[in-house]
């Protein structure tokens, strides 16, 4: 299974390293697949000709049990998760070329203290 994904995530990593624009490619198909009218289930099914399609059919026959239905929300979501962490992860390497210093949402100075 550490294979697939790796045949996943890989070209994607190489490609926004490897292009001049490839930050920004991965934080607008960041917003893509989150736009509310985006349905993972049926994206997968109308897109499986592609490379995309070819990890979901080797991962599907590696897990036989999981329903398709469930598998589809599982593989959609593991690609959500994927695109969004790669963007953050550029987005953040961004701000420190750029030299601004904004603190995650998560900091401390951001709870209220008692």
């Amino acid at each position: 299974m550490n294979e697939l994904v790796e045949v996943l995530l890989y070209p994607i990593v190489e490609e926004i390293e490897a292009t001049d624009g490839g930050r920004y490619f991965i934080q607008f198909l960041s917003q893509l697949v989150s736009h509310p009218t985006m349905n993972l289930v049926n994206m997968w099914r109308q897109r499986l000709t592609d490379s995309l399609g070819q990890v979901y059919h080797e991962m599907r026959l590696a897990l036989p049990r999981i329903p398709e239905e469930v598998f589809g929300q599982r593989f959609g979501l593991m690609w959500l998760l994927a695109v969004k962490s790669l963007a953050d992860r550029e987005r953040i390497r961004g701000d420190k070329t750029l030299g601004t210093t904004r603190r995650p949402w998560f900091s401390s100075a951001t709870w209220p203290t008692r």
